[in-house]
């Protein structure tokens, strides 16, 4: 004798089996795959719904086939939200989800809640026909016949044996095995495309650890050269270290003989002044040399030969003071225009390096000069030079000629006698606007006032930037700007971060000259006095 079939155990079985994951590749979503928010009406209760738009939604839970697929859904959230989809082409409404799940929870079958759902008002505006519905409706009509007064529990045995009897059709149709067996079947799909991928994932991997090992012999022979590069580098520096030691006495001995060059040249040059007058005179009979003995007339002259030897010795090439007066144009630029014509005048031009660089650049230079060998030089190269003392020289100028003077070292030959009515004449020949500018050894560089001012020996006494900035703004003068020039070079400086090597450095390393750059003011226009001024009120009295 066969046991009898327990009915809710099937069913049981069954809705398991719908609510395995495998359902999930056949469109059968379940609350716990989906948050609650997707059972959730996203219009109020009552509202129209079309359903094409619902059944196409990126987000909308795929609608059922038939009513065996309904009622094979995997939990009754789920069973509810596919139903709505289904039958009423939207999401549930909170209320009307809520109703059906009270429902199926007071004991009622899912087969009872399709009924109720088709039987709306709702679902008959929609045309609301699902296959499989069967004699869904006749039975639930008869059961709601009879559910009325006490055959109440009839009517519940009837929802219960027609929900027993859809189920075990849905199981003896294989309806269940079928889809299993199809999710199976994409199982096995799925897993041979992964055992595919794998396997080449696994042919990349082994082709990456050949490449990686390449990789790391390449890096090994990196290594190798770079340590190679290393020494080599190593070794460089140690020949260029032995080099440097053996060239470091070069600068030294090269300045040595600069100066003994110059020196020598010195000497032709005196030698040569010397022999000029024996060779006019011719020699004497027995053809020995006459000694000419030096006359003190000519003494001038000759000092005047051992300073052009001197300059070209200590003062430096022509292209190096060039370039280093090239910065003073600028300030020439701020001259007035109307004063601009006028000539720019060089006291003590010397070999002519600043009458040429105003020549280049469109002003007319003027050289006064007290060395007649400089001024010839100049004139050799086409440049105004005139043979003259720069005192008597400025005060035979006119008024307000010249747009600017230049002293360049000669500040430190002067007396003061001489120094302050030259000046003085430079305030009356300068135009309104016109530039002054004075260069001189900078005493505050304790080697330039102790030692290499010296070297000189026409300086006097050296000046300080204090006293000249004073003597020109005495006469008039407004200082525009104060230069500090030529610092000794770093490699002379005390390599010490301290702030006593700081003091050395400054004391005995910082600048070597100074230029004062001064302006004479331009006077203030005058005003016409206005039409009714004084001299035209009807009420003054008149002269």
């Amino acid at each position: 004798m066969k046991p009898d079939l327990d009915l809710d155990s099937l069913i049981q079985r069954i809705r398991e089996e719908a609510a395995r994951p495998e359902y999930q590749a056949i469109g059968m979503p379940t609350p716990a795959t989906h948050g609650a928010d997707a059972f959730v009406s996203r219009a109020p209760a009552g509202a129209g719904h079309g359903g094409a738009g619902h059944r196409g939604g990126a987000s909308a839970m795929p609608v059922a086939a038939s009513v065996d697929e309904l009622l094979m859904a995997g939990t009754d959230e789920a069973f509810v939200d596919q139903a709505y989809r289904t039958l009423l082409h939207r999401a549930p409404d909170t209320a009307g989800r809520d109703a059906m799940l009270a429902l199926l929870r007071s004991g009622h079958r899912r087969t009872y809640v399709l009924h109720v759902m088709q039987g709306s008002d709702e679902a008959r505006k929609v045309g609301a026909n699902l296959p499989g519905m069967g004699r869904l409706p006749t039975v639930y009509r008869a059961a709601g016949k009879v559910g009325r007064g006490p055959l109440r529990p009839i009517a519940k045995a009837m929802d219960r044996a027609y929900s027993a009897w859809r189920h075990v059709r849905i199981a003896v149709n294989g309806v269940g095995l079928r889809r299993l067996n199809t999710a199976l079947r994409d199982q096995d799909q799925s897993l041979a495309g992964i055992d595919s991928t794998a396997q080449a994932m696994r042919g990349d991997v082994k082709d990456l650890r050949g490449d990686l090992e390449h990789l790391r012999v390449d890096l090994q022979t990196l290594r190798d050269e770079a340590q190679r590069h290393h020494e080599n580098l190593a070794s460089l520096n140690t020949q260029v270290a032995d080099q440097g030691q053996r060239l470091a006495p070069l600068p030294q001995l090269a300045e040595e003989y600069r100066r003994e060059l110059d020196l020598l040249r010195a000497r032709i040059n005196m030698l040569h002044r010397r022999t000029l007058p024996v060779l006019a005179a011719g020699a004497p009979a027995n053809g020995q040399p006459l000694a000419a003995a030096p006359r003190q007339d000519d003494l001038p002259a000759r000092i005047d030969a051992y300073y052009v030897s001197f300059e070209d010795a200590h003062r430096g090439s022509e292209e190096d003071i060039r370039t280093k007066l090239e910065g003073y144009i600028d300030h020439l630029a701020r001259i007035p225009e109307a004063a601009l014509h006028k000539p720019v005048v060089d006291i003590g031009c010397g070999r002519g390096e600043w009458l040429r660089l105003l020549s280049e650049n469109g002003f007319t230079g003027i050289g006064v000069d007290l060395n007649p060998d400089m001024v010839a030089r100049c004139r050799t190269q086409g440049l105004i030079a005139h043979h003259a003392d720069a005192l008597a020289w400025l005060s035979a100028q006119e008024d307000e000629s010249c747009a600017a003077i230049s002293a360049f070292h000669i500040v430190e030959h002067l007396p003061f006698e001489v120094l302050f009515p030259l000046v003085e004449q430079a305030w009356r020949v300068l135009a309104p606007g016109g530039v002054l500018i004075m260069e001189t050894p900078n005493p505050e560089n304790v080697l330039v006032g102790s030692h290499t001012f010296y070297h000189d020996f026409s300086h006097r006494n050296p000046v300080t930037p204090t006293s000249l900035q004073f003597l020109v703004g005495y006469h008039g003068f407004a200082v525009s700007e104060l230069l500090r020039l030529s610092p000794y070079p770093p490699e002379a400086r005390v390599a010490e971060n301290s702030l006593a090597a700081e003091r050395i450095n400054g004391h005995f390393c910082g600048p070597q000259d100074y230029a004062v750059i001064a302006v004479k003011p331009v006077a203030p226009a005058l005003h016409e006095q206005p039409a009714d001024g004084p001299e035209n009120d009807a009420t003054g009295a008149t002269a």
